[in-house]
């Protein structure tokens, strides 16, 4: 049996989950806010991780850039 292959498999898992979610999103044209608002969770989920002043304002900028981004096509 392979090393990692159960981290292997729950990826694919959870990939499968994330691709039917957006799938489910797009069919029920809810797509744009829930993009919207999984990117707000991200960044929180990313900034509870992150300790260095450097990392956490790249990472403030680069999620700036893409709020942005989704707020120019959210409805």
């Amino acid at each position: 049996m392979r090393k990692g292959f159960i981290g292997e498999g729950l990826l694919f898992i959870l990939a499968l989950i994330g691709a039917w979610a957006l799938y489910h999103w797009y069919r029920t044209e809810t797509l744009k806010e829930n993009l919207y608002l999984m990117a707000n969770d991200y960044k929180r989920a990313v900034m509870s991780v992150v300790t260095d002043p450097q990392d956490r304002e790249k990472i403030n900028q680069a999620m700036e850039q893409i709020e942005e981004v989704l707020k120019k096509y959210r409805r």
